[in-house]
């Protein structure tokens, strides 16, 4: 088997990124459901975040050699897991209704459309 052959397998690995968003759109639930649950991983995923960031600023100044204590004694990279959840919730709670995909892409014209005939004086 070639290279060729593999490539648009291989491009469509990058697909398990919107898994959690696929599952949750299976699952029979109203859109408040999906709402509350988007808000919560946002607002779980900045907590976790900004508590990774106080907790390494903290270790950095009193000079800790290894920050092992408060978040990062449940996760080695905070950040990098708090980022995780805010960009899940944040992708979850606008692919809640499609009007709102249509709403960007159709403001997004405008702007490119005003930005070109701004730029064409």
């Amino acid at each position: 088997m070639s290279f060729i052959e593999l490539s648009p397998v291989v491009l469509k690995l990058g697909d398990i990124v919107i898994l959690p968003i696929l599952i949750l759109k299976l699952i029979p639930c109203s859109n408040a459901i999906l709402i509350s649950i988007s808000l919560l991983s946002i607002f779980l995923g900045l907590l976790i975040f900004s508590l990774g960031i106080v907790t390494w600023i903290y270790g950095k100044f009193n000079g800790f050699k290894v920050i092992d204590f408060w978040i990062y004694k449940y996760s080695k990279h905070p950040q990098y897991l708090g980022y995780l959840l805010w960009s899940c919730g944040l992708l979850l709670i606008t692919s809640i209704s499609e009007g709102n995909l249509q709403y960007y892409q159709i403001s997004m014209t405008n702007i490119l459309n005003n930005y070109n005939r701004n730029c064409s004086i």
